[in-house]
């Protein structure tokens, strides 16, 4: 990176670590000094024996991994119903079926780390003044408050469970580690008494016929996610949150949120130069996505870099 000075010590902070990456998971982690080209060359200890293999780099990845919900499609069109479920969806147990904390941090915001405007947005605790996603492993009496007030608006809730007899079209993918995400995800639903059409679809189907396709009247598409094409928070927010990006085909604002002032504020946003005022205008305006409630986020990916 061209900075002088930079010390690592070379500790192996544990043994045993499973990133992902295939069915022979057994790393060590160290703090020792690894760069991209290094995989294949070996790691020395201070007696000059080899004691691995260099393998890959953790950094974050610039990316948000949700479950959307179609907030076109009722009883998803209701705000306070949407709070209910984020509010009792466990994300740790969501991030479990990936591999745990090693493949990233639990998400509760849009603008993931390594992406300008993060810190703006409030870091790692972005959003947790929203009391429906305050607690990562889920909040039954927060749900239940959110419930209650659904079943006011006329929702078919009682004692804070769904008892509606409509099933919802859940789409998810057939590989892991989507699909464990996905199972996850329908036993956490179903204990809120909703009863779900769970199908199970290839990956570039779940886009070309389903999740990306609004005819398709798909309730809820829970393996979808946002990478980074290049480091901006626009470039996190704009394409799948902008209620005029919606399209008919190749859709990638998955919950078709459609909020004016949302769409107003990228407007006004999109032209500030880089620098503070505009992290800190599409801080703000990863608030407003995080009120509406569009989906679950669960997930900050941290990538394997193997080279």
């Amino acid at each position: 990176f061209g900075l002088g000075g930079t010390v690592t010590a070379g500790i192996v902070s544990a043994r045993g670590r499973d990133i992902g990456s295939g069915p022979y998971d057994d790393f060590l982690q160290t703090d020792a000094s690894s760069n991209r080209g290094n995989s294949g060359g070996p790691m020395f200890n201070m007696h000059g024996e080899v004691i691995g293999i260099n393998t890959a780099i953790f950094s974050p990845s610039g990316g948000t991994r949700y479950i959307a919900f179609n907030t076109t499609i009722k009883p998803f069109d209701n705000l306070n119903l949407r709070k209910a479920i984020i509010a009792a969806s466990d994300r740790d147990a969501l991030r479990l079926t990936r591999g745990g904390e090693t493949l990233g941090d639990i998400a509760s915001g849009w603008i993931p780390p390594g992406i300008p405007g993060f810190e703006e947005a409030g870091g790692l605790t972005q959003n947790t003044d929203l009391d429906f996603l305050a607690n990562p492993s889920g909040d039954a009496t927060v749900a239940r408050k959110y419930m209650d007030a659904a079943q006011a608006e006329g929702l078919p809730i009682k004692d804070g469970k769904w008892v509606g007899t409509e099933q919802f079209l859940v789409v998810a993918t057939n590989a892991d580690p989507g699909k464990k995400t996905a199972e996850a995800f329908q036993g956490q639903m179903e204990k809120l008494g909703f009863k779900l059409n769970f199908k199970i679809v290839p990956q570039d189907t779940l886009y070309t016929k389903f999740c990306g396709v609004p005819s398709a009247k798909v309730a809820i598409c829970p393996n979808v996610g946002w990478f980074k094409d290049f480091s901006d928070p626009q470039a996190m927010l704009d394409a799948v949150f902008n209620g005029k990006n919606i399209l008919q085909q190749g859709n990638v604002n998955w919950p078709q949120l459609n909020v004016p002032a949302i769409n107003d504020a990228m407007v006004k946003a999109g032209p500030i130069p880089v620098g503070t005022d505009r992290n800190k205008a599409w801080a703000a305006i990863n608030k407003q996505i995080a009120e509406q409630a569009p989906a679950i986020p669960w997930l900050w990916d941290k990538t394997a870099l193997v080279n």
